[in-house]
């Protein structure tokens, strides 16, 4: 690839002074997991996972156009963190500004603003300010990120087109958590504000969008970047090797490959702390759930067990899991004649119980006979006392029941 601009950027800009410039200008964002390495340099992987997003937009043609692209996710404990500006620093100095959309949990409705994007031939779709605590889970923005190319319909005609997907999906929000489909897609910016009035937050260099929008600040963002891919290619161009994401390979082996390069670290690794890991908290929820369910057998008690729709349900709620998807009713029953307490379950709108009931298909798939053996996997301690659950589902449509049993290898051990 060309290593010179021809007097777009500053071609004699080193790779050390391009860095520092960078790190200076993000050394005020509250990362959370902010550290010292063992050179004494301040090291962050939510600060990597950001540098790979302005490299993202501002050479997406390093990878092919038929590549698969990797989203980015700005999440913060609260207001006034800096993830709006973080993604607007991603944005505005290779497009100029930024336009966002607003989050609607309609699939209808979100199908609109990517079938209207792609037309635009759009570089970046951002969904800022999402309404906190929401979940982000859409089945069309997961196809989306998956296809290169999109067919959709002309807005207000039948008239069907297919057009080149080029968009990099960014949403930014507070406490906010995602499906585990899309967070296969998508690269986490974690921020966290230890100030519990933000107001009092002090802020040596403030920048805000007239700030990004100035030229001279514009190029110079731009010119640390271009210094960077200039070096990497003048050395190699250096590609990641670990933690690439499945159907993303391209992608991860350059931006990833760029931003180690440049010894930022490794965007692509899981968070060191694995308290600090989830937003994806459908994942963390099932795991919870299955480990309540199979205490019998963790126990020892019995090496199968076998639990009603409602039953899963009732347990769920009462263990304060999936409170995003649980949208129901307390019903109790009592004895007629002694007004005791029989039963009390968590009734389900229907809603709630088709989103549900679909997810533990995926987390429980039928093992009918018809179709023989299926499961999903769960391990549970650690060394030789580790416990390999498996999950599914039997019984007939409309009666079927969720199975938890011990794998058949430490069955017979």
């Amino acid at each position: 690839m060309p290593t010179r601009s021809g007097g777009c950027y500053d071609d004699k800009l080193s790779l050390e002074d391009a860095v520092k410039y960078l790190r200076e200008l993000l050394v005020e964002f509250p990362f959370t997991d902010w550290r010292d390495d063992n050179e004494g340099v301040m090291q962050s992987r939510s600060q990597a996972v950001h540098i790979t997003a302005m490299l993202s937009q501002f050479a997406g043609r390093l990878i092919p156009r038929e590549s698969s692209r990797l989203g980015f996710f700005y999440n913060s404990n609260s207001q006034r963190s800096g993830k709006s500006l973080l993604m607007k620093m991603a944005i505005i100095p290779t497009n100029g500004w930024m336009a966002g959309q607003a989050w609607n949990t309609k699939e209808e409705e979100m199908r609109k603003v990517l079938d209207a994007e792609v037309l635009r031939a759009s570089r970046y779709i951002a969904y800022d300010n999402v309404r906190e605590r929401t979940h982000i889970s859409s089945q069309t923005l997961e196809g989306f990120m998956t296809l290169v190319m999109w067919t959709g319909r002309l807005l207000g005609k039948t008239q069907m087109f297919t057009a080149q997907n080029l968009a990099t999906v960014f949403i930014a929000g507070n406490n906010l958590t995602v499906s585990s489909d899309l967070k296969q897609r998508m690269l986490e910016c974690k921020l966290f504000v230890s100030e519990a009035n933000v107001q009092l937050r002090q802020v040596k260099h403030p920048i805000d969008d007239a700030w990004l929008m100035d030229p001279k600040n514009s190029l110079d963002i731009r010119n640390a970047l271009w210094a960077i891919i200039r070096h990497w290619a003048d050395n190699g161009q250096y590609k990641a090797t670990e933690n690439l994401r499945l159907g993303y390979e391209p992608w991860c082996r350059v931006f990833g490959g760029l931003v180690k390069f440049a010894g930022f670290g490794d965007p692509l690794a899981p968070p060191e702390d694995e308290d600090e890991e989830d937003i994806d908290t459908e994942a963390a929820d099932m795991r919870a759930l299955v480990k309540i369910l199979a205490e019998p057998i963790l126990h020892g008690e019995t090496k199968r067990v076998e639990y009603p729709f409602q039953e899963v349900v009732n347990v769920a709620h009462h263990n304060d899991l999936f409170d995003w998807m649980l949208d129901g009713k307390e019903v109790s029953e009592h004895a007629p004649s002694t007004g005791i307490l029989v039963r009390s379950d968590y009734v389900l709108k229907a809603d709630s119980r088709s989103k549900f009931g679909k997810l533990l298909k995926r987390y429980a798939p039928y093992s009918g006979e018809l179709q023989g053996p299926r499961h999903r996997s769960f391990w549970f301690g650690k060394g030789d006392q580790s416990r390999q659950i498996k999950t599914s589902s039997c019984g007939r449509a409309g009666r079927r029941k969720f199975v938890a049993e011990l794998a058949e290898k430490q069955q017979t051990e």
